[in-house]
């Protein structure tokens, strides 16, 4: 599934060459894996993404989830997943647009225990969300915030993060 929403939105950026913009990011934040036992994890995001218009882009991410540590703190939790979304955007103010994201994510945790290595792994795709706020800072530079929260089957994973931006 997530590979036929790619196609279509590589699809539809390339369609739209002539009046898109471009655009490559970078978010790092805390990651809560939201279960009992568990800390927060440190994670980034590597983002691509398409301006279509004013109110409308395409992203493509790769998430690194981090690893959380457990309790024994000898098992650990990780994850990452690939994502593909639209952005709704609204100007708020001069320099800074809010926005809603929603999209498909593939998704990949793998449990761990130290001197046992893996001892559960699971993936699937699932439906993802988030807003945030991007401040533009110069010509071609943003930087913003962006609370992303990843449904998996039974986990939820929330993803809270400082984002830079560079438009091309």
């Amino acid at each position: 599934m997530i590979r036929k929403i790619s196609l279509t939105i590589a699809l539809l950026c390339s369609c739209s060459g002539a009046i898109a913009q471009g655009y490559l990011g970078l978010g790092i934040g805390s990651v809560d894996y939201d279960l009992t036992g568990y800390s927060n994890a440190t994670g980034f995001e590597l983002i691509g993404g398409t301006e279509i218009n004013r109110n409308l882009s395409f992203e493509f991410s790769y998430v690194d989830t981090g690893e959380a540590d457990g309790t024994p703190s000898i098992v650990h939790l990780s994850g990452d997943a690939i994502t593909a979304g639209a952005l709704i955007r609204a100007k708020a103010g001069q320099t800074a647009d809010v926005f809603f994201k929603l999209g498909m994510f593939s998704w990949n945790i793998d449990l761990t225990q130290d001197g046992v290595g893996t001892i559960f792994t699971d993936s699937g795709t699932d439906v993802f969300y988030g807003f945030g706020v991007m401040i533009k800072t110069g010509d071609k530079i943003r930087i913003g915030a962006r609370y992303n929260i990843y449904n998996t089957d039974d986990l939820d994973i929330s993803a809270l993060s400082i984002n830079a931006q560079l438009d091309f």
